[in-house]
């Protein structure tokens, strides 16, 4: 997964991963989806990225300083169907985000931006879920999920 540009420290300035993989949002932090991988072989602008084959989120922890700020993700989502991909930023009072905000992807084949854009009051963190909100199809005899409906994440900026 590629980031922004690199902070004093090396490291991208406001954004923390949590570990890739597992289903379980005690054990592993809010990793909720089944099947999260790297993905060698796309990416924006360039491989690696997030591969998530399944409805769940992957959650990441964003810093944020005092005023208006974005945090700005490319996603793609092949299938092009509603309902598509969606970055929630959950609410944490004590930054100034009162509510939970989603924003939305608009439909698209190839790689297209999400960007969402808070007013903190404080400096502080924010978790943020990356939501593939597409069912695949289901098998209507055994009422399980038979095929895939994938979305990508990569090139996570801060501005």
């Amino acid at each position: 997964m590629s980031f922004g540009a690199a902070g004093s420290d090396g490291v991208t300035q406001g954004i923390n991963l949590g570990p890739l993989g597992g289903t379980s949002g005690t054990t592993l932090g809010p990793n909720m989806v089944y099947g999260l991988a790297q993905d060698n072989t796309q990416g924006s602008p360039a491989p690696p990225s997030l591969y998530m084959p399944w409805v769940g989120y992957f959650g990441i922890r964003w810093g944020v300083q005092l005023g208006t700020q974005s945090l700005i993700v490319a996603v793609m989502q092949p299938a092009n169907l509603a309902p598509y991909p969606s970055l929630v930023v959950k609410a944490n009072k004590l930054v100034g985000v009162m509510s939970d905000v989603t924003f939305t992807s608009t439909g698209s084949t190839t790689w297209i931006d999400i960007t969402a854009s808070i007013t903190a009051t404080a400096p502080g963190a924010l978790w943020v879920e990356l939501h593939n909100n597409l069912h695949g199809s289901y098998d209507p005899t055994s009422l399980s999920q038979v095929a895939a409906s994938p979305c990508w994440w990569d090139n996570i900026r801060v501005a």
